[in-house]
Order: structure tokens, then C-alpha cells, then sequence
């Protein structure tokens, strides 16, 4: 049995998230992809975020749209998941992408604003890594200017959660296969609440492969490499890539 690959999440193994710590610790213990959010500033300056707003320590929002890089690049800024306390210095996709290169590891980048589409792409293309990089956060809207902005970039789709909670089962796969299949995406992230067998089928008649998130229990994991998932995005991937050593002996 293959184990699906492991997508290191960012703020993996204790790490804060959008830091290249984390990116760093994912490629130490292993992981086949290291993923990361992205945004851009008002000058075009793709930086590493998931929010819209950037948190001070002394409580002031600053939003990243508005600022230049050279506004942002000098604050003490408080990452997600994290206390007032503690704070980073906010980190971009050159020096992101620049770690992932000598690592020879693949990136996934969880683009957040459309304007952070061509910027990838560029950067991407600067640090040569065309077939170790695609995009992720993708909605349905967003991977169709995915595929008109930069063609030759591989995309995934979000799946939208919000069919799978309100329609019948086959009416959400069949409306989350053709989306992505009309966007040219090449597989479905979805998280592990709404992965299912019938999405599982459909998604393999249309070549489409399953990237799962986010996954932090051994078990859990253990029961979506059984059902043939291609990726498993993870924080734990210490757990993973012991669960992988294990499947693949």
C-alpha cells in the first residue's frame, strides 16, 4: 500500500503559522508538500498570511491590501492560534519559495485574495519550481481566474462545505466534480468531515485526485490512506510520516 502524501499545514509541529519555522519543520520530519496562505500587499509584495487584517500586540488591525511591505515588514505582528505575547515578523513567498527550492519538497499555496494568483505564478516561475508548486483555496469563482491568469499552474478546488451540508449527497459531488473539472483543476481539497465514497468514485473516474485537511489523528489518517486519498494535509506530521513508515514496510 502507498500512503498518501503529506501536506505539512502551516503552524505545523508547534510552529507559528505563516512563519518559515513551520515550513522548515515540515521538511525535517519528512513531509512531501509544505503549504502556506498567501496574500499581497498594496505594492504586489505576496507576503505569507491568512488573515485580511494583521494583529498588533498593542491591539491595533492593520490591513495588508492597504500596506506597502515596507509598512509591514517591521511590525510585531500576532499570528493565528497564538497569544497576545508572542508575535512574528510577517514573511514572504520569495523567502518561502526559496526554502522549498533547495528542500526539493513540492509547495502548496493557499492563495486568499485573487490578486495573489500572478504574483504566484511569477514567483514561481522565478525560483523555477513549475513542477513542485500549485495553488490551493480555490472556490469555484477563484479557479476559473486561476485557469485564465496563469494556465500551466495546477490548481486544486475547495470543495464548498456549504453543499455538502444542504443538498443530498450526489448533488454535492456531482456539483464539486463538474466545477472543478470546468476549471481544469487537476483534484478536490476538502476537509475530512465531507470526504465520502461517492466523491471518493467520482472523483476517480474523472482523474481528479483528494487532498484532505486538516488531519491530526493517527487514526483518522489511517482511515483516509484506506480509502485512497491522494494528500493529507496535517499540523502532527510527525504522527503521519510515522503512520507512513509503518503502511509502507
Amino acid at each position: 500500500m502507498t500512503f498518501p502524501l503529506v501536506t505539512a499545514h502551516t503552524g505545523c509541529m508547534g510552529k507559528l503559522d505563516n512563519t518559515i519555522d513551520s515550513a522548515l519543520a515540515g521538511i525535517a520530519f519528512g513531509a512531501d508538500i509544505v503549504e502556506d496562505d498567501i496574500r499581497v500587499t498594496r505594492d504586489g509584495i505576496p507576503v505569507l498570511f491568512h488573515d485580511e487584517f494583521v494583529l498588533l500586540k498593542d491591539g491595533t488591525r492593520i490591513r495588508i491590501s492597504s500596506s506597502t511591505y515596507d509598512e509591514l515588514r517591521h511590525l510585531d505582528i500576532v499570528p493565528a492560534h497564538a497569544e497576545s505575547s508572542v508575535s512574528i515578523r510577517i514573511g514572504t513567498l520569495d523567502e518561502l519559495l526559496a526554502t522549498v527550492q533547495s528542500a526539493g519538497c513540492r509547495v502548496n499555496l493557499d492563495i486568499k485574495v485573487n490578486e495573489a494568483i500572478a504574483r504566484s505564478a511569477d514567483a514561481v516561475r522565478k525560483y523555477g519550481l513549475e513542477q513542485r508548486a500549485f495553488l490551493s483555496g480555490c472556490d469555484a469563482n477563484r479557479a476559473l481566474v486561476a485557469k485564465a491568469v496563469a494556465p500551466w499552474l495546477p490548481r486544486l478546488l475547495n470543495a464548498d462545505a456549504e453543499l455538502f451540508r444542504t443538498l443530498p449527497s450526489s448533488e454535492a459531488v456531482k456539483r464539486t466534480i463538474d466545477t472543478a473539472m470546468a476549471a481544469s483543476c487537476f483534484g478536490i481539497n476538502i476537509q475530512q468531515l465531507y470526504v465520502q465514497e461517492e466523491l471518493l468514485a467520482s472523483a476517480n473516474e474523472c482523474g481528479l485526485l483528494i487532498y484532505v485537511w486538516t488531519v491530526d489523528e493517527t487514526d483518522q489518517m489511517a482511515a483516509l490512506a484506506d480509502r485512497g486519498v491522494h494528500s493529507i494535509t496535517t499540523r502532527r506530521v510527525d504522527l503521519a510520516m510515522r503512520l507512513k513508515s509503518v503502511v509502507e514496510d
